[in-house]
Protein backbone atom coordinates (compact mmCIF):
# COMPACT_ATOMS: atom_id res chain seq x y z
CA UNK A 1 0.00 0.00 0.00
CA UNK A 2 2.87 2.34 0.82
CA UNK A 3 4.37 1.60 -2.59
CA UNK A 4 1.15 2.55 -4.28
CA UNK A 5 0.82 5.78 -2.32
CA UNK A 6 4.33 6.75 -3.30
CA UNK A 7 3.49 5.81 -6.90
CA UNK A 8 0.46 8.11 -6.91
CA UNK A 9 2.46 10.97 -5.39
CA UNK A 10 5.19 10.45 -7.93
CA UNK A 11 2.65 10.35 -10.77
CA UNK A 12 1.18 13.70 -9.80
CA UNK A 13 4.68 15.16 -9.65
CA UNK A 14 5.24 13.74 -13.11
CA UNK A 15 1.96 15.24 -14.31
CA UNK A 16 3.04 18.65 -13.02
CA UNK A 17 6.36 18.39 -14.86
CA UNK A 18 4.60 17.22 -18.01
CA UNK A 19 2.22 20.13 -17.80
CA UNK A 20 5.08 22.62 -17.52
CA UNK A 21 7.00 20.95 -20.35
CA UNK A 22 4.03 20.90 -22.70
CA UNK A 23 2.28 24.15 -21.80
CA UNK A 24 5.43 26.29 -21.80
CA UNK A 25 5.94 25.92 -25.57
CA UNK A 26 2.30 26.82 -26.04
CA UNK A 27 2.92 30.12 -24.29
CA UNK A 28 6.12 30.79 -26.17
CA UNK A 29 4.94 29.89 -29.66
CA UNK A 30 1.17 30.51 -29.70
CA UNK A 31 -0.11 33.26 -31.95
CA UNK A 32 -3.20 35.39 -31.59
CA UNK A 33 -5.76 34.03 -34.07
CA UNK A 34 -9.02 35.50 -32.87
CA UNK A 35 -9.45 37.35 -36.16
CA UNK A 36 -8.55 34.42 -38.38
CA UNK A 37 -11.03 32.29 -40.27
CA UNK A 38 -11.50 28.60 -39.49
CA UNK A 39 -8.32 26.89 -40.70
CA UNK A 40 -9.25 23.28 -40.05
CA UNK A 41 -9.77 22.28 -43.71
CA UNK A 42 -6.33 23.61 -44.69
CA UNK A 43 -4.18 20.88 -43.10
CA UNK A 44 -1.54 19.74 -45.57
CA UNK A 45 -2.85 16.68 -47.47
CA UNK A 46 0.61 15.14 -47.06
CA UNK A 47 -0.24 14.69 -43.39
CA UNK A 48 -3.35 12.61 -44.02
CA UNK A 49 -2.85 10.66 -47.21
CA UNK A 50 -1.62 7.48 -45.53
CA UNK A 51 -4.08 7.65 -42.64
CA UNK A 52 -7.23 8.10 -44.75
CA UNK A 53 -8.74 9.91 -47.69
CA UNK A 54 -12.30 11.14 -47.61
CA UNK A 55 -14.44 9.50 -50.27
CA UNK A 56 -18.19 9.96 -50.25
CA UNK A 57 -19.05 6.90 -52.29
CA UNK A 58 -22.06 4.82 -51.36
CA UNK A 59 -24.53 4.18 -48.61
CA UNK A 60 -24.50 1.29 -46.22
CA UNK A 61 -20.96 1.12 -44.83
CA UNK A 62 -20.25 2.55 -41.41
CA UNK A 63 -17.55 2.49 -38.78
CA UNK A 64 -16.53 -0.80 -37.22
CA UNK A 65 -17.02 -1.39 -33.50
CA UNK A 66 -13.88 -0.97 -31.45
CA UNK A 67 -12.92 -4.42 -30.22
CA UNK A 68 -9.83 -5.88 -28.72
CA UNK A 69 -6.37 -5.10 -27.59
CA UNK A 70 -3.89 -3.92 -30.15
CA UNK A 71 -3.30 -5.56 -32.66
CA UNK A 72 -6.74 -5.99 -34.17
CA UNK A 73 -9.22 -8.68 -33.12
CA UNK A 74 -8.59 -12.20 -34.35
CA UNK A 75 -11.94 -12.53 -36.09
CA UNK A 76 -13.01 -10.11 -38.82
CA UNK A 77 -16.64 -9.20 -38.18
CA UNK A 78 -18.91 -6.91 -40.17
CA UNK A 79 -21.19 -4.73 -38.07
CA UNK A 80 -24.62 -6.32 -38.58
CA UNK A 81 -26.36 -2.97 -38.08
CA UNK A 82 -24.63 -0.84 -40.67
CA UNK A 83 -26.19 2.49 -41.48
CA UNK A 84 -25.14 5.51 -43.51
CA UNK A 85 -22.21 7.19 -41.79
CA UNK A 86 -22.31 10.97 -41.81
CA UNK A 87 -19.02 12.82 -41.60
CA UNK A 88 -17.86 15.86 -43.52
CA UNK A 89 -14.40 16.36 -44.95
CA UNK A 90 -13.45 18.99 -42.39
CA UNK A 91 -14.11 16.55 -39.55
CA UNK A 92 -12.01 13.88 -41.24
CA UNK A 93 -9.07 16.25 -41.54
CA UNK A 94 -9.46 17.74 -38.09
CA UNK A 95 -9.48 14.41 -36.26
CA UNK A 96 -6.13 13.22 -37.66
CA UNK A 97 -3.53 13.07 -34.90
CA UNK A 98 -0.24 14.56 -36.08
CA UNK A 99 1.69 12.22 -33.78
CA UNK A 100 0.22 9.02 -35.25
CA UNK A 101 0.39 9.30 -39.00
CA UNK A 102 2.73 6.49 -39.95
CA UNK A 103 0.41 3.52 -39.79
CA UNK A 104 0.86 0.50 -42.07
CA UNK A 105 -0.18 1.19 -45.63
CA UNK A 106 -3.66 -0.04 -46.51
CA UNK A 107 -6.59 0.92 -48.72
CA UNK A 108 -7.98 4.39 -48.28
CA UNK A 109 -10.74 4.50 -45.70
CA UNK A 110 -14.18 4.59 -47.27
CA UNK A 111 -15.99 7.16 -45.16
CA UNK A 112 -19.52 7.12 -46.43
CA UNK A 113 -21.62 10.27 -46.68
CA UNK A 114 -25.38 10.58 -47.13
CA UNK A 115 -26.63 13.28 -49.53
CA UNK A 116 -28.43 15.26 -46.82
CA UNK A 117 -26.93 16.40 -43.52
CA UNK A 118 -29.13 16.98 -40.50
CA UNK A 119 -31.13 13.75 -40.75
CA UNK A 120 -32.03 11.01 -38.33
CA UNK A 121 -31.80 7.34 -39.32
CA UNK A 122 -33.55 4.49 -37.55
CA UNK A 123 -33.14 0.82 -38.40
CA UNK A 124 -35.18 -1.89 -36.71
CA UNK A 125 -35.42 -5.59 -37.43
CA UNK A 126 -35.98 -9.07 -36.11
CA UNK A 127 -34.22 -12.33 -36.82
CA UNK A 128 -34.16 -16.01 -36.13
CA UNK A 129 -33.16 -17.15 -32.65
CA UNK A 130 -35.55 -14.45 -31.38
CA UNK A 131 -33.13 -11.63 -32.08
CA UNK A 132 -34.49 -8.06 -32.14
CA UNK A 133 -32.14 -5.33 -33.34
CA UNK A 134 -32.41 -1.52 -33.31
CA UNK A 135 -29.96 1.12 -34.52
CA UNK A 136 -30.36 4.91 -34.26
CA UNK A 137 -28.07 7.53 -35.77
CA UNK A 138 -28.52 11.29 -35.95
CA UNK A 139 -26.40 14.32 -36.69
CA UNK A 140 -27.96 17.75 -36.45
CA UNK A 141 -26.68 21.26 -37.01
CA UNK A 142 -27.55 23.69 -34.23
CA UNK A 143 -26.88 27.10 -35.65
CA UNK A 144 -23.97 27.78 -37.99
CA UNK A 145 -21.13 26.49 -35.79
CA UNK A 146 -22.60 23.76 -33.57
CA UNK A 147 -23.36 20.13 -34.33
CA UNK A 148 -24.89 17.31 -32.31
CA UNK A 149 -24.33 13.63 -33.08
CA UNK A 150 -25.72 10.48 -31.46
CA UNK A 151 -25.30 6.81 -32.38
CA UNK A 152 -26.80 3.90 -30.46
CA UNK A 153 -27.65 0.25 -31.03
CA UNK A 154 -29.41 -2.56 -29.20
CA UNK A 155 -29.59 -6.26 -29.92
CA UNK A 156 -30.45 -9.32 -27.88
CA UNK A 157 -31.16 -13.00 -28.38
CA UNK A 158 -32.96 -15.78 -26.60
CA UNK A 159 -30.01 -18.01 -27.39
CA UNK A 160 -29.20 -20.80 -29.82
CA UNK A 161 -29.03 -23.79 -27.44
CA UNK A 162 -32.35 -25.28 -26.34
CA UNK A 163 -30.78 -27.21 -23.45
CA UNK A 164 -28.66 -24.51 -21.83
CA UNK A 165 -28.90 -20.70 -21.59
CA UNK A 166 -26.97 -18.80 -24.28
CA UNK A 167 -29.03 -15.60 -24.33
CA UNK A 168 -27.34 -12.21 -24.45
CA UNK A 169 -27.98 -8.48 -24.61
CA UNK A 170 -25.83 -5.78 -26.18
CA UNK A 171 -26.49 -2.04 -25.82
CA UNK A 172 -24.02 0.69 -26.79
CA UNK A 173 -24.23 4.43 -27.37
CA UNK A 174 -21.97 7.28 -28.44
CA UNK A 175 -22.85 10.97 -28.64
CA UNK A 176 -21.14 14.35 -28.70
CA UNK A 177 -21.75 18.03 -29.27
CA UNK A 178 -19.21 20.13 -31.15
CA UNK A 179 -18.51 23.86 -31.40
CA UNK A 180 -16.40 25.44 -34.12
CA UNK A 181 -15.02 28.99 -34.04
CA UNK A 182 -11.87 31.09 -34.55
CA UNK A 183 -9.69 28.36 -36.01
CA UNK A 184 -10.63 25.85 -33.34
CA UNK A 185 -13.05 23.08 -32.50
CA UNK A 186 -14.32 21.86 -29.13
CA UNK A 187 -16.17 18.58 -28.69
CA UNK A 188 -17.66 17.00 -25.58
CA UNK A 189 -19.24 13.57 -25.60
CA UNK A 190 -20.46 10.58 -23.67
CA UNK A 191 -20.16 6.93 -24.67
CA UNK A 192 -20.79 3.59 -23.05
CA UNK A 193 -22.20 0.09 -23.22
CA UNK A 194 -24.27 -2.36 -21.17
CA UNK A 195 -24.04 -6.08 -22.01
CA UNK A 196 -24.71 -9.46 -20.52
CA UNK A 197 -24.13 -13.01 -21.75
CA UNK A 198 -23.47 -16.54 -20.60
CA UNK A 199 -19.80 -17.50 -20.78
CA UNK A 200 -20.21 -21.10 -21.93
CA UNK A 201 -22.47 -23.05 -24.25
CA UNK A 202 -23.22 -25.92 -21.89
CA UNK A 203 -21.34 -28.46 -23.98
CA UNK A 204 -19.43 -29.71 -20.93
CA UNK A 205 -22.29 -29.73 -18.43
CA UNK A 206 -22.03 -32.80 -16.21
CA UNK A 207 -24.50 -32.11 -13.39
CA UNK A 208 -28.25 -31.64 -13.62
CA UNK A 209 -29.20 -28.02 -13.06
CA UNK A 210 -25.72 -26.71 -13.76
CA UNK A 211 -25.56 -23.57 -15.90
CA UNK A 212 -22.62 -21.67 -17.41
CA UNK A 213 -21.39 -18.57 -15.60
CA UNK A 214 -23.19 -15.33 -16.48
CA UNK A 215 -21.37 -12.01 -16.87
CA UNK A 216 -22.61 -8.43 -17.08
CA UNK A 217 -20.43 -5.49 -18.11
CA UNK A 218 -21.18 -1.76 -18.04
CA UNK A 219 -19.10 1.22 -19.10
CA UNK A 220 -19.80 4.97 -19.07
CA UNK A 221 -17.35 7.56 -20.35
CA UNK A 222 -17.19 11.34 -20.66
CA UNK A 223 -14.65 12.74 -23.11
CA UNK A 224 -13.56 16.13 -24.42
CA UNK A 225 -11.41 17.27 -27.34
CA UNK A 226 -10.14 20.78 -27.96
CA UNK A 227 -8.27 21.43 -31.20
CA UNK A 228 -6.87 24.86 -32.01
CA UNK A 229 -4.96 25.78 -35.20
CA UNK A 230 -3.14 29.05 -35.70
CA UNK A 231 -2.13 27.81 -39.14
CA UNK A 232 -1.81 24.34 -40.70
CA UNK A 233 1.50 23.73 -38.90
CA UNK A 234 0.92 25.55 -35.63
CA UNK A 235 -1.60 24.62 -32.96
CA UNK A 236 -2.47 22.21 -30.20
CA UNK A 237 -4.79 19.29 -29.53
CA UNK A 238 -6.08 18.42 -26.04
CA UNK A 239 -7.96 15.20 -25.17
CA UNK A 240 -9.43 14.15 -21.83
CA UNK A 241 -11.35 11.04 -20.72
CA UNK A 242 -13.09 9.98 -17.51
CA UNK A 243 -14.41 6.40 -17.57
CA UNK A 244 -16.13 4.04 -15.14
CA UNK A 245 -16.32 0.31 -15.87
CA UNK A 246 -17.66 -2.67 -13.96
CA UNK A 247 -17.67 -6.37 -14.81
CA UNK A 248 -19.88 -8.60 -12.64
CA UNK A 249 -19.82 -12.37 -12.91
CA UNK A 250 -21.77 -15.23 -11.39
CA UNK A 251 -18.86 -17.65 -11.30
CA UNK A 252 -19.82 -21.28 -10.83
CA UNK A 253 -17.80 -23.31 -8.34
CA UNK A 254 -17.96 -26.93 -7.21
CA UNK A 255 -17.00 -27.80 -3.66
CA UNK A 256 -15.71 -31.16 -2.54
CA UNK A 257 -19.10 -32.41 -1.37
CA UNK A 258 -20.46 -31.95 -4.90
CA UNK A 259 -22.81 -29.09 -4.03
CA UNK A 260 -23.02 -26.26 -6.57
CA UNK A 261 -22.65 -22.63 -5.60
CA UNK A 262 -22.60 -19.31 -7.43
CA UNK A 263 -19.86 -16.98 -6.30
CA UNK A 264 -20.41 -13.37 -7.35
CA UNK A 265 -17.33 -11.58 -8.66
CA UNK A 266 -17.19 -7.82 -9.21
CA UNK A 267 -14.37 -6.01 -11.00
CA UNK A 268 -14.43 -2.20 -11.13
CA UNK A 269 -12.23 0.53 -12.53
CA UNK A 270 -12.23 4.31 -12.68
CA UNK A 271 -9.91 5.68 -15.36
CA UNK A 272 -8.71 9.23 -16.02
CA UNK A 273 -6.69 10.12 -19.12
CA UNK A 274 -5.30 13.47 -20.24
CA UNK A 275 -3.19 14.01 -23.39
CA UNK A 276 -1.89 17.17 -25.06
CA UNK A 277 -0.11 17.76 -28.38
CA UNK A 278 1.62 21.04 -29.21
CA UNK A 279 2.96 21.44 -32.74
CA UNK A 280 4.59 24.44 -34.39
CA UNK A 281 6.58 25.32 -37.48
CA UNK A 282 10.35 25.65 -37.54
CA UNK A 283 12.66 28.15 -39.21
CA UNK A 284 12.96 26.11 -42.41
CA UNK A 285 10.26 25.53 -45.00
CA UNK A 286 8.22 22.38 -44.31
CA UNK A 287 9.84 21.95 -40.91
CA UNK A 288 7.75 21.20 -37.84
CA UNK A 289 8.24 20.40 -34.16
CA UNK A 290 5.90 18.32 -32.04
CA UNK A 291 5.78 18.15 -28.24
CA UNK A 292 3.30 15.78 -26.66
CA UNK A 293 2.58 14.33 -23.26
CA UNK A 294 -0.06 12.82 -21.05
CA UNK A 295 -0.99 10.76 -18.04
CA UNK A 296 -3.32 7.78 -17.53
CA UNK A 297 -4.48 6.62 -14.10
CA UNK A 298 -6.57 3.53 -13.42
CA UNK A 299 -8.11 2.76 -10.01
CA UNK A 300 -8.81 -0.94 -10.40
CA UNK A 301 -10.34 -3.37 -7.89
CA UNK A 302 -10.38 -7.10 -8.64
CA UNK A 303 -13.03 -7.92 -6.06
CA UNK A 304 -10.44 -8.69 -3.40
CA UNK A 305 -8.05 -5.74 -3.32
CA UNK A 306 -6.96 -2.68 -5.27
CA UNK A 307 -4.56 -3.34 -8.15
CA UNK A 308 -4.07 0.19 -9.41
CA UNK A 309 -1.90 1.39 -12.29
CA UNK A 310 -0.75 4.62 -13.92
CA UNK A 311 1.76 6.00 -16.38
CA UNK A 312 2.86 9.43 -17.55
CA UNK A 313 4.79 10.26 -20.69
CA UNK A 314 6.29 13.03 -22.76
CA UNK A 315 7.60 13.00 -26.32
CA UNK A 316 9.62 15.30 -28.57
CA UNK A 317 9.60 14.99 -32.36
CA UNK A 318 11.14 16.75 -35.33
CA UNK A 319 9.26 16.50 -38.64
CA UNK A 320 10.73 17.54 -41.96
CA UNK A 321 9.39 17.29 -45.50
CA UNK A 322 11.63 17.43 -48.52
CA UNK A 323 10.32 18.47 -51.94
CA UNK A 324 6.84 17.13 -51.10
CA UNK A 325 8.22 13.62 -51.65
CA UNK A 326 10.03 12.66 -48.44
CA UNK A 327 8.71 12.96 -44.91
CA UNK A 328 11.04 12.26 -41.99
CA UNK A 329 10.03 12.12 -38.36
CA UNK A 330 12.44 11.49 -35.50
CA UNK A 331 12.16 11.83 -31.77
CA UNK A 332 12.02 10.16 -28.39
CA UNK A 333 9.34 9.28 -25.83
CA UNK A 334 9.93 8.95 -22.10
CA UNK A 335 7.55 7.08 -19.79
CA UNK A 336 7.18 6.80 -16.05
CA UNK A 337 5.14 3.67 -15.31
CA UNK A 338 3.61 2.05 -12.26
CA UNK A 339 1.59 -1.10 -11.72
CA UNK A 340 1.77 -3.87 -9.11
CA UNK A 341 4.44 -5.68 -11.16
CA UNK A 342 6.30 -2.64 -12.47
CA UNK A 343 7.02 -0.33 -9.58
CA UNK A 344 7.96 3.22 -10.63
CA UNK A 345 10.12 2.50 -13.66
CA UNK A 346 11.35 4.85 -16.35
CA UNK A 347 11.38 3.75 -19.98
CA UNK A 348 12.65 5.47 -23.11
CA UNK A 349 11.73 4.66 -26.71
CA UNK A 350 12.74 6.13 -30.04
CA UNK A 351 10.02 7.41 -32.36
CA UNK A 352 11.13 7.27 -35.99
CA UNK A 353 9.36 7.08 -39.33
CA UNK A 354 10.13 7.79 -42.95
CA UNK A 355 7.67 8.05 -45.85
CA UNK A 356 8.40 8.24 -49.55
CA UNK A 357 5.62 9.50 -51.82
CA UNK A 358 6.75 10.58 -55.29
CA UNK A 359 3.16 11.29 -56.35
CA UNK A 360 2.85 8.64 -59.06
CA UNK A 361 0.68 6.28 -57.02
CA UNK A 362 3.59 4.59 -55.25
CA UNK A 363 4.16 4.97 -51.49
CA UNK A 364 6.57 3.39 -49.04
CA UNK A 365 7.18 3.83 -45.35
CA UNK A 366 9.28 2.44 -42.53
CA UNK A 367 8.89 3.01 -38.81
CA UNK A 368 10.45 2.06 -35.48
CA UNK A 369 9.40 2.94 -31.98
CA UNK A 370 7.91 1.83 -28.73
CA UNK A 371 5.20 2.76 -26.28
CA UNK A 372 3.44 1.99 -23.02
CA UNK A 373 -0.28 1.26 -23.24
CA UNK A 374 -3.08 0.21 -20.91
CA UNK A 375 -6.59 -0.02 -22.35
CA UNK A 376 -8.09 -0.58 -18.91
CA UNK A 377 -10.90 -2.84 -17.77
CA UNK A 378 -13.38 -1.59 -20.38
CA UNK A 379 -11.54 -3.35 -23.21
CA UNK A 380 -11.58 -6.77 -21.49
CA UNK A 381 -15.27 -7.69 -22.06
CA UNK A 382 -15.20 -5.93 -25.44
CA UNK A 383 -12.32 -8.17 -26.50
CA UNK A 384 -13.51 -11.42 -24.94
CA UNK A 385 -17.05 -11.44 -23.61
CA UNK A 386 -16.36 -14.88 -22.06
CA UNK A 387 -14.01 -13.40 -19.47
CA UNK A 388 -14.94 -14.15 -15.86
CA UNK A 389 -11.73 -13.31 -14.01
CA UNK A 390 -9.45 -10.26 -14.20
CA UNK A 391 -7.00 -10.61 -11.31
CA UNK A 392 -4.73 -7.75 -12.43
CA UNK A 393 -4.26 -5.03 -15.05
CA UNK A 394 -0.73 -4.20 -16.16
CA UNK A 395 0.87 -1.60 -18.40
CA UNK A 396 1.69 -3.19 -21.75
CA UNK A 397 5.17 -2.18 -22.97
CA UNK A 398 6.60 -2.93 -26.36
CA UNK A 399 8.55 -2.18 -29.54
CA UNK A 400 7.16 -2.02 -33.04
CA UNK A 401 9.30 -2.17 -36.20
CA UNK A 402 7.97 -2.39 -39.71
CA UNK A 403 7.33 -0.97 -43.12
CA UNK A 404 5.13 -1.21 -46.13
CA UNK A 405 4.62 -0.36 -49.78
CA UNK A 406 1.51 0.39 -51.81
CA UNK A 407 0.66 1.29 -55.37
CA UNK A 408 -2.53 2.95 -56.60
CA UNK A 409 -3.66 3.43 -60.19
CA UNK A 410 -6.67 4.57 -62.20
CA UNK A 411 -8.14 6.32 -59.17
CA UNK A 412 -9.76 3.25 -57.62
CA UNK A 413 -7.24 0.40 -57.55
CA UNK A 414 -4.63 -0.35 -54.91
CA UNK A 415 -2.30 -3.14 -53.91
CA UNK A 416 -0.37 -3.02 -50.66
CA UNK A 417 1.91 -5.05 -48.45
CA UNK A 418 3.19 -4.57 -44.89
CA UNK A 419 5.50 -6.42 -42.54
CA UNK A 420 5.96 -5.76 -38.84
CA UNK A 421 7.77 -7.16 -35.83
CA UNK A 422 6.46 -6.46 -32.34
CA UNK A 423 8.12 -7.35 -29.05
CA UNK A 424 6.08 -6.86 -25.87
CA UNK A 425 6.51 -7.04 -22.13
CA UNK A 426 3.37 -7.59 -20.03
CA UNK A 427 1.33 -8.66 -23.07
CA UNK A 428 -2.38 -9.32 -22.31
CA UNK A 429 -3.85 -12.65 -23.41
CA UNK A 430 -6.77 -14.89 -22.42
CA UNK A 431 -6.49 -18.31 -20.85
CA UNK A 432 -9.35 -20.81 -20.73
CA UNK A 433 -9.56 -22.34 -17.26
CA UNK A 434 -12.43 -24.75 -17.84
CA UNK A 435 -16.19 -24.65 -18.23
CA UNK A 436 -16.67 -23.93 -14.52
CA UNK A 437 -14.27 -21.00 -14.53
CA UNK A 438 -14.37 -19.57 -18.05
CA UNK A 439 -11.67 -17.28 -19.42
CA UNK A 440 -9.13 -15.38 -17.36
CA UNK A 441 -7.03 -12.38 -18.39
CA UNK A 442 -3.31 -13.04 -17.91
CA UNK A 443 -0.10 -11.28 -18.91
CA UNK A 444 2.95 -12.79 -20.57
CA UNK A 445 6.33 -11.36 -19.61
CA UNK A 446 7.73 -11.75 -23.12
CA UNK A 447 5.87 -11.96 -26.45
CA UNK A 448 7.05 -11.53 -30.04
CA UNK A 449 4.82 -11.27 -33.13
CA UNK A 450 6.02 -11.32 -36.73
CA UNK A 451 3.25 -10.43 -39.14
CA UNK A 452 2.99 -9.89 -42.90
CA UNK A 453 -0.07 -8.61 -44.76
CA UNK A 454 -0.87 -8.21 -48.44
CA UNK A 455 -4.06 -6.90 -49.96
CA UNK A 456 -5.88 -5.65 -53.02
CA UNK A 457 -8.71 -3.14 -53.31
CA UNK A 458 -10.49 -1.91 -56.41
CA UNK A 459 -13.48 0.07 -57.59
CA UNK A 460 -14.50 -2.13 -60.50
CA UNK A 461 -17.21 0.36 -61.40
CA UNK A 462 -16.81 3.70 -59.63
CA UNK A 463 -19.50 4.19 -56.97
CA UNK A 464 -21.23 1.01 -58.14
CA UNK A 465 -19.02 -2.05 -57.67
CA UNK A 466 -16.02 -2.45 -55.35
CA UNK A 467 -13.96 -5.35 -54.04
CA UNK A 468 -11.39 -5.74 -51.28
CA UNK A 469 -9.32 -8.71 -50.14
CA UNK A 470 -6.53 -9.22 -47.63
CA UNK A 471 -4.23 -12.07 -46.58
CA UNK A 472 -2.29 -12.11 -43.30
CA UNK A 473 0.35 -14.55 -42.04
CA UNK A 474 1.87 -14.37 -38.57
CA UNK A 475 4.22 -16.18 -36.25
CA UNK A 476 3.97 -15.70 -32.49
CA UNK A 477 5.86 -16.87 -29.42
CA UNK A 478 5.58 -16.22 -25.71
CA UNK A 479 6.99 -17.40 -22.39
CA UNK A 480 8.01 -21.05 -22.45
CA UNK A 481 7.85 -21.32 -26.24
CA UNK A 482 4.05 -21.37 -26.49
CA UNK A 483 2.18 -19.54 -29.23
CA UNK A 484 -0.01 -16.60 -28.30
CA UNK A 485 -3.50 -18.05 -27.68
CA UNK A 486 -6.25 -17.42 -30.25
CA UNK A 487 -3.93 -15.84 -32.83
CA UNK A 488 -4.32 -17.78 -36.05
CA UNK A 489 -1.21 -18.34 -38.23
CA UNK A 490 -3.09 -17.45 -41.43
CA UNK A 491 -6.23 -15.42 -42.04
CA UNK A 492 -7.94 -13.99 -45.08
CA UNK A 493 -10.92 -11.76 -45.78
CA UNK A 494 -12.82 -10.55 -48.81
CA UNK A 495 -15.60 -8.02 -49.26
CA UNK A 496 -17.70 -7.29 -52.36
CA UNK A 497 -20.05 -4.32 -52.59
CA UNK A 498 -22.53 -3.75 -55.43
CA UNK A 499 -24.83 -0.77 -55.96
CA UNK A 500 -26.41 -1.66 -59.34
CA UNK A 501 -28.95 1.15 -59.12
CA UNK A 502 -29.60 4.03 -56.77
CA UNK A 503 -32.25 2.36 -54.62
CA UNK A 504 -30.52 -0.98 -54.04
CA UNK A 505 -27.21 -2.26 -52.68
CA UNK A 506 -25.89 -5.67 -51.74
CA UNK A 507 -22.74 -6.54 -49.84
CA UNK A 508 -21.09 -9.90 -49.30
CA UNK A 509 -18.28 -10.81 -46.90
CA UNK A 510 -16.02 -13.82 -46.47
CA UNK A 511 -13.74 -14.47 -43.50
CA UNK A 512 -11.32 -17.41 -43.32
CA UNK A 513 -9.32 -18.45 -40.24
CA UNK A 514 -6.95 -21.37 -39.85
CA UNK A 515 -6.77 -23.37 -36.63
CA UNK A 516 -5.79 -21.29 -33.62
CA UNK A 517 -3.58 -22.30 -30.70
CA UNK A 518 -4.69 -22.48 -27.09
CA UNK A 519 -2.70 -23.11 -23.95
CA UNK A 520 -4.34 -26.52 -23.72
CA UNK A 521 -3.25 -29.45 -25.85
CA UNK A 522 -6.05 -28.92 -28.41
CA UNK A 523 -6.23 -26.32 -31.15
CA UNK A 524 -9.47 -24.61 -32.09
CA UNK A 525 -10.60 -25.63 -35.54
CA UNK A 526 -10.44 -23.18 -38.42
CA UNK A 527 -13.60 -21.82 -39.98
CA UNK A 528 -15.04 -19.98 -42.96
CA UNK A 529 -17.69 -17.33 -42.28
CA UNK A 530 -19.84 -15.95 -45.10
CA UNK A 531 -22.35 -13.13 -44.76
CA UNK A 532 -24.58 -11.02 -46.95
CA UNK A 533 -26.61 -7.82 -46.52
CA UNK A 534 -29.04 -6.31 -49.04
CA UNK A 535 -31.11 -3.15 -48.77
CA UNK A 536 -33.77 -1.60 -51.00
CA UNK A 537 -35.00 1.97 -50.63
CA UNK A 538 -38.75 2.07 -51.28
CA UNK A 539 -38.69 5.87 -51.09
CA UNK A 540 -36.00 8.36 -50.18
CA UNK A 541 -36.98 7.97 -46.52
CA UNK A 542 -38.08 4.31 -46.20
CA UNK A 543 -36.11 1.16 -46.92
CA UNK A 544 -36.16 -2.55 -46.19
CA UNK A 545 -33.18 -4.84 -45.60
CA UNK A 546 -32.37 -8.51 -45.20
CA UNK A 547 -29.23 -10.01 -43.77
CA UNK A 548 -27.69 -13.45 -43.45
CA UNK A 549 -24.86 -14.41 -41.09
CA UNK A 550 -22.81 -17.60 -41.02
CA UNK A 551 -24.36 -18.68 -44.31
CA UNK A 552 -22.34 -21.92 -44.37
CA UNK A 553 -23.73 -22.81 -40.94
CA UNK A 554 -20.26 -23.34 -39.52
CA UNK A 555 -19.96 -24.75 -36.03
CA UNK A 556 -17.03 -22.78 -34.69
CA UNK A 557 -15.60 -21.27 -31.53
CA UNK A 558 -14.14 -17.80 -31.45
CA UNK A 559 -13.25 -18.40 -27.80
CA UNK A 560 -12.69 -21.84 -26.35
CA UNK A 561 -15.70 -23.31 -24.56
CA UNK A 562 -18.39 -21.35 -26.41
CA UNK A 563 -19.88 -22.39 -29.76
CA UNK A 564 -21.03 -19.34 -31.71
CA UNK A 565 -24.43 -18.91 -33.34
CA UNK A 566 -25.33 -21.02 -36.40
CA UNK A 567 -26.92 -19.70 -39.61
CA UNK A 568 -29.03 -16.65 -38.80
CA UNK A 569 -31.33 -14.55 -40.98
CA UNK A 570 -32.61 -11.07 -40.10
CA UNK A 571 -34.76 -8.46 -41.76
CA UNK A 572 -36.34 -5.10 -41.05
CA UNK A 573 -36.89 -1.51 -42.12
CA UNK A 574 -34.77 1.65 -42.31
CA UNK A 575 -36.31 5.09 -41.79
CA UNK A 576 -34.94 8.56 -42.35
CA UNK A 577 -36.68 11.61 -40.93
Amino acid sequence: MQKYKSGIIYSFKTLLLLGVAVVLPVTLFAQDSDDQEDLLPEIDPQDIEIRADFQAQFEGLTRQPILGFKPDPRVFQIDPDRMPFIEDEEDVVATVSLSDLEEPLSPDAQLIGFPDQGSTFLRGGFGTLQTPSVRLFTEQEIGSATTFRADGSFTSSDGHDLNHPTSFRSLDFDSDIGFRANGGRFRAGVTGYSNFNYTGDGSHIVFDGETPPRSESNMAEANVNWLRLNNPYNGWDLNGVIRNTDLRVDKLNIFEDGDLFFEDRAFTEQLVSLNLERFFEGQQVEEQFLIEGGIDVGIFNNGIQNQNWNYGWIGFNYIRRFAQVHRLKGGVKAYQTYDPYDDLNFRFYPDFSYRYNPGNGFQANIYAGGSVQNDGLSMVPETNRMTVNVPILRNQRGWDLGGGVSYSWDGGNQIYSNISYQAYDAYPYFRYTGHLSGHQLDFANSVSILEATAGYATDLVPRRLSFRSELTARSTSMDGGDQVPYKEPVSAMAELYANPFDRFYIQGTLDVRTGRPTLNSERLSGFVLAGITAEYKITSDIGVYVQGQNLLNQEYQQWEGYTERPLQVMGGITLRF
